[in-house]
């Protein structure tokens, strides 16, 4: 709803009062928080996979001491 995409074209394209106008400020507020949850979302299933790729390679009774020991 905000024309994101078409401001960012009139943009790379130097018509930068053509943006402008068809950009909508008020659906354009969404997108930094769009931004940062999927930042948040994407770091934090990235440790996911680090964590479980160190586990893998671990004994089963060592795996279980250390998810212990990390849940607190």
């Amino acid at each position: 709803m905000a024309k994101l995409n078409l401001c960012i074209y009139y943009v790379f394209n130097g018509d930068f009062e053509q943006a402008l106008k068809n950009i909508d400020f008020q659906w354009i507020l969404f997108y930094p928080a769009i931004w940062s949850f999927s930042m948040w979302q994407a770091y934090d299933y990235a440790v996911a996979i680090k964590t479980y790729h160190e586990f893998s390679g671990m004994p089963k009774q060592q795996r279980v001491i250390m998810l212990v020991h990390l849940s607190g």
